[in-house]
């Protein structure tokens, strides 16, 4: 039998490891911190978590757990947590961009500002764009200032850039190229923003003729250009009595696994009434319809249409749900409200050119024949772009016509009376409608809504099929 304890104390690189007890390991390097916890469940049944903490942010990199039963994956996962620790070297320099209206004024001022670094020893780098190419950059930085001369843009990109902390530079700071003040003022600001950014808690949705009974694990897939998660929770009679996430560079089949592996297990005593996962793709009957990429790959030991449900029914011998995520969020919406009965949820991730559409019509989740209701990838390469030589997921005018135009197609099919939108550069109702203006009468035009929390809608809706299913059960 594998000694996953016993390897582990016999690897070597550049970091210490260091043994504190029969159940607990930490590695460390001068960036990060990697700790490996044993711990018992029921049985004697074991699982092993491992995380990475970021010395510089003090957040989470990298997190999982699973049973160390198969010796391969062992290795595996530990390598995959050791090159995600190592990676951390590459974070630790606080990247600042700074904006004015060319770039040219704040040129400048950012030369001063690496000078100062380098003769201070400070790991800060300064980089000067325009404001207009704001989006292309920002995912890069952890700060972004902004000169004086373009402060009436601080709402719209504290909008339209939620995750990063933007700040206006002290007219007086600029005006001088006090370099000195400048760090002080960005390095002050950052603690503090770190110190009081707290995650964004979920809770249950206020579900119409709720039932509240059942116990259900459900799991969302949520791959990303930076930080890919699969989040996770545990409802009981109506209560999330667990929720937590797992953070890796990408996502497969077995870490899905080791997810459902370790809850069965834990939830044995009370075990599940069935199983909900949410993914981007197509999905119908089970079978998944979405190729291998570099952030996600769920096909098993196929080339596509892996049947999700029976294998992990298969597994588990608990019913298992698998549905498109921007379903699961259009229901997880329409429950959580007793306004509307039909709802087109238009979804467009950071970075993505291609989204989808969940559809609720008389307040029934839309499907269609073989899944494909509101999937947009069909249609994309259709549609018109007024420039196409700016078709790049960073430009605000291409992300503004691609969900106005794909919004258009579901308004001259369905007809809603709202349309939701998830799409962080398009924050305002009001820019949306604007353009819609431009095909449609205003009187035509549904009602627009911005959401921020799109996992909190999915994971509501995975609740809501769980339900479903449970009620048909008893």
């Amino acid at each position: 039998m594998f000694d996953f304890r016993n390897w582990i104390s016999e690897q070597k690189g550049p970091y210490t490891l260091s043994i504190e007890d029969h159940n607990q390991y930490k590695i460390e390097t001068e960036y990060g911190i990697s700790e490996i916890n044993f711990y018992q469940i029921e049985n004697d049944e074991e699982v092993v978590e491992l995380r990475n903490t970021c010395k510089k942010t003090d957040t989470t990199k990298f997190f999982l757990h699973f049973q160390p039963v198969d010796e391969e994956h062992c290795k595996e996962l530990f390598n995959e947590m050791i090159s995600s620790l190592l990676s951390l070297k590459d974070v630790q320099t606080t990247r600042v961009l700074l904006l004015c209206t060319a770039g040219l004024t704040t040129s400048f001022f950012a030369e001063k500002l690496n000078d100062i670094s380098k003769i201070l020893e400070m790991d800060y780098v300064f980089h000067a764009v325009s404001v207009n190419d704001v989006y292309a950059c920002a995912k890069d930085y952890d700060v972004i200032l902004i000169a004086p001369q373009v402060a009436y843009e601080e709402k719209n990109l504290r909008e339209r850039i939620p995750d990063k902390l933007i700040l206006r530079i002290p007219t007086a700071v600029f005006a001088t190229y006090n370099a000195n003040g400048c760090i002080e003022f960005v390095r002050d600001s950052l603690k503090e923003y770190r110190s009081q950014k707290k995650k964004k808690k979920g809770h249950c949705c206020s579900c119409k003729n709720k039932l509240n009974k059942g116990k259900f694990l459900v799991i969302a897939a949520a791959p990303s250009d930076t930080d890919t998660r699969i989040n996770y929770r545990v409802y009981y009679n109506g209560e999330i009595v667990e929720e937590r996430a797992v953070m890796k560079r990408t996502i497969n089949l077995k870490d899905l696994e080791d997810i459902i592996e370790v809850q069965v297990l834990r939830n044995r005593e009370v075990p599940f009434d069935s199983i909900s996962i949410a993914v981007p793709g197509i999905i119908a009957k089970g079978r998944l319809d979405l190729h291998r990429k570099e952030t996600i790959d769920l096909q098993g030991n196929m080339d596509n249409l892996f049947n999700l449900s029976t294998y992990f029914e298969k597994k588990t011998s608990i019913p298992v749900v698998v549905e498109n995520n921007a379903n699961c969020a259009a229901l997880g919406w329409y429950r959580s409200q007793d306004q509307y009965e039909n709802i087109c949820f238009m979804s467009l991730p950071n970075v993505w050119l291609t989204g989808g559409q969940g559809i609720i019509v008389n307040g029934k989740l839309v499907r269609g024949a073989h899944g494909i209701a509101g999937e947009l990838r069909y249609v994309m390469n259709q549609m018109h772009i007024d420039n196409p030589l700016t078709l790049n997921p960073y430009h605000l005018d291409t992300v503004r016509q691609i969900v106005t135009k794909s919004i258009l197609l579901n308004i001259s099919i369905m007809d809603p009376e709202v349309v939701v939108v998830r799409c962080e550069m398009l924050p305002y109702p009001e820019e949306i409608k604007e353009e819609l203006k431009k095909y449609l009468p205003e009187d035509r035009i549904p009602e627009i809504v911005h959401i921020d929390d799109f996992n909190d809608c999915v994971m509501n809706g995975q609740y809501s099929l769980c339900q479903s299913y449970f009620k048909e059960k008893v």
